[in-house]
């Protein structure tokens, strides 16, 4: 996982009362199309599975998120605005475990996560959304914890 920032949110003085506030960052990248390079960023003939590694690291990114959230809820709001080639909005309900499949296409496409706290966001880029589809999330109260 890549990070932005390091440190756990906090404030930092600036003198005179002025305080900035420092949070973590993670980001992780996912494409459909994986094309396997060599340290030095060459092209390889050797591939090692880089969806699972990204799909790897974008579960590990999930789990940080729901920790830095706070609540261990299994159930997830996801709302998308400009959507395919029609730039459509929208939202889906999802269990935790299933929010890569519900924003994956039938096609190439490259997902870019971010979360930034407790905030988490993603913006799919394919050939019907060059300008990439935004996506944000949120973590629901599962119902059978209500009552």
């Amino acid at each position: 996982m890549q990070k932005g920032m390091i440190g756990l949110p906090c404030s930092n003085k600036l003198g005179k009362g002025k305080t900035m506030d420092i949070m973590e960052k993670h980001t992780v990248e996912l494409t459909s199309d994986c094309t396997c390079t060599n340290e030095d960023g060459t092209p390889s003939t050797d591939c090692f599975d880089c969806w699972q590694d990204s799909v790897w690291l974008f579960k590990d990114l999930m789990n940080t998120w729901r920790k830095t959230v706070g609540v261990n809820w299994n159930t997830v709001r996801i709302t998308g605005r400009a959507m395919g080639w029609r730039k459509t909005s929208g939202e889906a309900v999802v269990s935790f475990d299933k929010v890569l499949d519900a924003l994956k296409i039938n096609g190439d496409f490259t997902l870019r996560f971010k979360q930034e706290g407790l905030v988490l966001t993603a913006t799919r880029s394919s050939h019907d959304e060059p300008t990439g589809a935004g996506f944000t999330f949120t973590l629901i109260k599962d119902e059978e914890e209500e009552g």
